[in-house]
């Protein structure tokens, strides 16, 4: 495991987030910003159309697609450990 990797799980496992900073931090302004970037991101990829081409153009497109979706969902559905 790298150093940065094992800072990073030693600052995890100091950080606590109650439900009320986490519900605080939803609120805000920036975070609200963020999200709707991330939901509009999202929607943009997964209302996209292959628009045709070859069985593997469109497999290829779909498969970073699919991709590319899974990771807006889990920015737009991550919540803390509490």
């Amino acid at each position: 495991m790298s150093v940065r990797v094992q800072q990073i799980e030693e600052e995890l496992k100091n950080l606590h987030v109650s439900k009320d900073m986490y519900e605080l931090w939803l609120e805000n302004e920036v975070t609200r910003k963020f999200m709707l970037e991330m939901e509009r991101a999202f929607l943009d990829v997964a209302l996209s159309d292959s628009a045709g081409g070859s069985i593997e153009k469109i497999a290829i497109f779909e498969i970073c697609r699919k991709s590319e979706k899974g990771v807006y969902e889990k920015v737009l559905e991550w919540e803390p450990d509490f």
